[in-house]
């Protein structure tokens, strides 16, 4: 992947954007979205960053500013922002997982029945806790390890997620990387499964929610921070920034999503686009002059279709 990826060698550091996000192999820095510090995370066996992050020394801004005229102002850094769920892909991880689960005997009539009704009140509009769905479904793996915990999430997206990614998401973020920007998967969904879309993607890196683990590493069911939703994207995505690519050296050129609630990260960004819109979006989109896009449905999608 690596090697098919463009050059965007005039706005990153002069390391490695893999040594740049790594702290230690095999694990990655991930921004606690609580209180805006850098932590390493160890990343399950069958995950290695390292294969998708180009190894190609960048210039820095300020060595870029050595060979330019001085008086002239400093470039900043472009970020290209997508959205996962409904964006990247067709449909909602988070109601998927919960299938999945109860498919495969993972989770009870009652807890199923809690998260029916979250998702209800989502749908709806009305108010509730971004938590307690997530802290739902991870009560169902309550009784596994963290590594096995990895293990069911990958296996998850490998069977349900890999074939719905829209056709045009990829050459969309290959066409951000040719204009020399740095590309971010954020997303509410959880950190394992967004490791894997960022993977096949070619992102630069993700920004997902966490869930808490305990002295040990295995997971306590709660969730780490703030869910990473709504408004929260934006500061996460600012928080990311800050720490990777330096304060006022970043600009957030473009931001797609597809929900209401990424209205504040389309409203952040220079250009945002409202894809395959629902229709509190859609109207939004139409206000704010945020650009339209149709994209298609996914090889999963079509493939239900035809059966």
């Amino acid at each position: 992947m690596c090697e098919k990826r463009r050059s965007y060698a005039a706005c990153l550091p002069a390391v490695s954007f893999r040594q740049r996000i790594t702290a230690a192999s095999p694990s990655i820095v991930r921004i606690d979205t609580s209180n805006s510090t850098i932590h390493p995370v160890p990343l399950p066996d069958w995950y290695h960053w390292h294969d998708m992050i180009s190894n190609r020394t960048m210039e820095t801004p300020s060595m870029l500013a050595t060979t330019n005229d001085s008086a002239q102002p400093q470039k900043k850094i472009k970020l290209a922002v997508f959205d996962f769920d409904g964006t990247s892909i067709d449909g909602q991880s988070g109601a998927l997982f919960s299938v999945y689960l109860w498919r495969h005997g993972l989770m009870s009539v009652p807890r199923a029945a809690a998260l029916a009704w979250w998702g209800l009140r989502y749908k709806l509009h009305l108010p509730q806790s971004q938590d307690e769905a997530r802290e739902l479904v991870f009560g169902a793996l309550e009784d596994l390890s963290h590594r096995d915990i990895d293990k069911v999430m990958h296996e998850f997206y490998e069977s349900t997620l890999k074939d719905r990614y829209r056709p045009e998401v990829a050459a969309e973020v290959a066409k951000r990387h040719g204009e020399g920007c740095v590309t971010l998967l954020v997303s509410a969904t959880f950190a394992p499964i967004a490791a894997d879309a960022a993977k096949a993607l070619g992102v630069d890196d993700y920004i997902a929610t966490g869930m808490e683990r305990d002295a040990e590493g295995n997971y306590t069911g709660r969730v780490e921070g703030t869910v990473v939703q709504g408004p929260e994207k934006v500061a996460a995505v600012t928080r990311w920034a800050d720490a990777h690519l330096g304060k006022g050296a970043w600009t957030l050129a473009y931001a797609y999503g597809d929900h209401h609630t990424d209205a504040a990260l389309l409203s952040a960004a220079a250009k945002g686009y409202a894809v395959c819109p629902g229709e509190t979006l859609r109207k939004l989109a139409r206000q704010h002059g945020w650009e339209i896009l149709e994209w298609g449905d996914s090889p999963a999608k079509m493939s239900r279709r035809r059966g």
